[in-house]
């Protein structure tokens, strides 16, 4: 059986994170967090289960590159570990379980090798790539820790005086991936063979959307990487009112979730999405008690051949 490494970037609702960490709890899943040194570090102490770790922790800031080392210290806490992971799962506190772990165990074993994440289409490439440069040319300082006054002003300054210079064809998508382990260790080897292509994204904008894409884009067929399938259903163009995107999912999500057969969904909160939780933790429930009731029977055959 395939081991599983669920990479967690936390800042947020312990409540979640907990039934997150339940509904992916078997023996070959181990969970890896990184709690945002932001967080309420006390509210997390409820969270102390058998195969889950918590690793260094860093000051992150929505878009900044310390997003970017939050994931690489995830993966290579896990890559260290002394379990030999397979698959390299990478989740946020707000993301949630759409399907059994054996249906999960099922679709990574028959699909062992290959590895998912999503890039925009050719078409959203084209209409975002003015966005997406800018995202790299122009300073961002969001992790200096600046009044925002004082950030936007100097920001200002150096984006009229001095833009960064692009020296690479940028791509983009999703950041959540599920990567099998030659993934991984090919990012982490070049990482550490061109430290400065790593630097040039420190002062950057929203760039862990851009920095994997990129340095994947021209090998996506020899590390069998499907470009199209994140196995995740994240809501970027609801059709109803929203406040913030993605779309804030809850029970009226529940069918085009089961129908997108992805295995997480994007973005959940523990109060504005628990009926979506709680329907969705019965359906697991539900196949999985049909899994168990195969299993006995199988093994209550094998017994009777047996004897």
């Amino acid at each position: 059986m395939l081991n599983h490494a669920f990479l967690i970037i936390a800042h947020d609702s312990p409540e979640l994170l907990k039934r997150i960490i339940n509904n992916v709890k078997v023996p070959n899943h181990y969970v890896f967090i990184h709690l945002d040194k932001n967080a309420d570090q006390q509210r997390f102490n409820m969270i102390q289960e058998e195969r889950v770790t918590f690793i260094d922790n860093i000051y992150v800031t929505h878009g900044g590159f310390s997003l970017i080392m939050a994931e690489i210290m995830l993966m290579k806490a896990a890559l260290k570990s002394d379990v030999n992971f397979d698959y390299f799962h990478l989740i946020s506190g707000h993301d949630y379980l759409c399907r059994s772990m054996s249906e999960f165990d099922s679709f990574f074993e028959l699909n062992n090798g290959r590895s998912y994440m999503h890039y925009d289409s050719d078409e959203q490439h084209e209409q975002w790539k003015t966005l997406i440069t800018n995202r790299y040319v122009k300073w961002n300082l969001k992790d200096k820790g600046f009044n925002k006054f004082f950030r936007k002003a100097i920001c200002y300054g150096l984006n009229r005086l001095l833009l960064k210079n692009v020296t690479f064809q940028l791509y983009a998508g999703w950041q959540w991936f599920s990567w099998h382990r030659t993934v991984v260790e090919y990012v982490l080897r070049e990482i550490a063979s061109h430290p400065t292509y790593l630097e040039s994204f420190r002062y950057t904008n929203c760039c862990d959307e851009v920095i994997f894409h990129t340095m994947l884009w021209e090998h996506l067929e020899e590390l069998n990487i499907d470009r199209n399938n994140s196995l995740r259903y994240i809501d970027w163009f609801p059709k109803r009112k929203y406040v913030t995107l993605p779309l804030i999912l809850d029970e009226r999500d529940y069918v085009a979730i089961k129908e997108s057969k992805a295995f997480f969904c994007r973005k959940v909160f523990i109060d504005r999405s628990v009926k979506l939780l709680d329907l969705l933790d019965a359906d697991i429930d539900a196949k999985n008690k049909v899994n168990q009731k195969f299993h006995k029977s199988i093994y209550k055959y094998i017994n009777f051949i047996g004897a």
